[in-house]
């Protein structure tokens, strides 16, 4: 499933160092990878190896979550819109 195919013998090493308890955790751990902005922007360009995101357990990592505009920003004002849009459907 990972979506990343490179250095998949290091891969293949580090599955296989990793308890098979912990491997639903990591599974699920990729499934919201595989929905992240990292993972899914630039056409996936900012994927990291498949070894490096297990080396460095990155299947704990929390999903990350879009800050809050800044009032008067743009970015304020066009989530606004969207909001009164939707109230409005």
């Amino acid at each position: 499933l990972y979506p990343r195919k490179a250095a998949k013998g290091a891969a293949i090493k580090a599955w296989n160092r990793i308890a098979a308890g912990t491997r639903p955790a990591i599974m699920e751990g990729l499934r919201r990878a595989l929905r992240s902005d990292q993972w899914t922007r630039d056409g996936g360009k900012w994927i990291p190896y498949p070894a490096t995101w297990l080396n460095r357990g990155q299947w704990e990592d929390e999903e990350a979550t879009e800050p809050e505009p800044v009032p008067g920003s743009l970015d304020a004002l066009i989530a606004a819109n969207r909001a009164k849009l939707a109230a409005q459907q």
